[in-house]
């Protein structure tokens, strides 16, 4: 019987932004713009917040819901290409937990993406069978509210806050674990090593996420 909960966000966590980020930037040199990739950095994690600053700071002459939906339109197109850049070291941290740790812990795939995301991503880099149960907040109906969806998935497994733990990469998504009283490791890259995770209760660079020992994971869940 499983006595606890892994969440392990998506974007940015298993696969990298980079991409989506020169996305944006396209479809902003579009309408006459300058929008440096890089620029968005801060904001990742919280793509509502980008699609919002495209008219208020940059001037793209674009409503939220008409830059998402561009972009919905082509980022799928990138991932049904495999435009993707995977972060490897996270990936096989997932491996390791379904392994030495699968049998005490639901694994969760939970993220803001809409979930036809994941039928391109996780096959393309081998975690088919790694989660429990891959889940969008956005097609549950809490789009960026992560901290709600958490709270709906320990009610629907039967597991408390204390239980619980989220992998994930960005200020936005550690902040929304924390208010779902989550223990939060948080993994950041380059898109997000300058954001302000001190929230978490770990921070584990990309060089020491291949040495994490999984145990540890037993004690942030208070299981022993």
């Amino acid at each position: 019987m499983k006595r606890g909960i892994i969440f392990v966000d998506h974007d940015n966590c298993l696969i990298s932004e980079q991409p989506n980020l020169e996305l944006y930037s396209r479809i902003a040199q579009e309408y006459g713009v300058s929008l440096p990739p890089m620029s968005l950095a801060p904001y990742v994690g919280n793509g509502s917040e980008i699609r919002k600053r495209f008219a208020t700071d940059y001037g793209v002459p674009l409503s939220e819901q008409e830059v998402n939906a561009i972009r919905h339109e082509r980022y799928r197109e990138m991932l049904r290409n495999h435009e993707i850049v995977p972060r490897n070291e996270v990936i096989e941290l997932v491996h390791r937990i379904k392994r030495d740790a699968g049998k005490d812990f639901y694994l969760i795939l939970l993220s803001t993406s809409g979930s036809d995301v994941f039928g391109y991503t996780i096959p393309h880099i081998g975690l088919q069978d790694a989660f429990d149960e891959q889940l969008s907040s956005t097609d549950m109906g809490f789009g960026s509210r992560k901290a709600d969806s958490f709270a709906y998935v320990m009610k629907k497994l039967g597991l408390p806050c204390e239980n619980s733990v989220a992998i994930d990469d960005s200020s936005h998504g550690i902040k929304e674990a924390k208010r779902a009283r989550l223990a939060v490791i948080a993994v950041p890259n380059e898109l997000t090593a300058s954001q302000d995770l001190s929230v978490a209760d770990l921070i584990l660079p990309q060089e020491a996420i291949p040495r994490f020992d999984v145990n540890i994971l037993y004690r942030f869940a208070n299981l022993g």
